[in-house]
């Protein structure tokens, strides 16, 4: 969250002009603060965004998981969605899996770690041409 808010801003009113939505239905006894379902899903099909700022769960390799496979789906049209994608991670997310695969790495246009990102993983990004950025709190 802190990462999250370092690079997104505390506040919507602190970025005028940029708009976020929110789309689709929630699941009852939903365990995330999200949308998913079909009409979520349908709605994404038809939207073109300029930027879609995802998370994962895991990341292994230059592979992106997601735990529940409701939310990789509709992370999946999120990315098919937007024009520009970016995964905002926390460092201590690589080198563990989940069971559902989302992206590799490449198929987003900037990755966002923190600093705390270790040699050896910032080793196998840089080899894979991934386009990354260490973010300093």
């Amino acid at each position: 969250m802190q990462l999250g808010r370092k690079v997104l801003g505390k506040s919507h009113s602190a970025h005028p002009g940029h708009k976020r939505f929110v789309v689709g239905t929630v699941p009852r006894g939903s365990p995330f603060n999200a949308t998913f379902g079909l009409l979520c899903e349908q709605t994404l099909v038809n939207l073109c965004a300029n930027v879609a700022i995802l998370s994962a769960s895991a990341i292994l390799g230059t592979t992106a998981y997601v735990q529940d496979p409701a939310v990789t789906q509709i992370k999946r049209a999120q990315m098919a969605a937007a024009e520009r994608r970016i995964l905002l991670i926390h460092s201590a997310k690589f080198g563990s899996s989940a069971l559902h695969r989302l992206a590799d790495l490449s198929e987003f246009d900037l990755v966002l770690i923190d600093a705390g990102l270790a040699a050896g993983h910032r080793q196998v990004l840089d080899d894979a041409g991934i386009r990354y950025r260490l973010i300093k709190p």
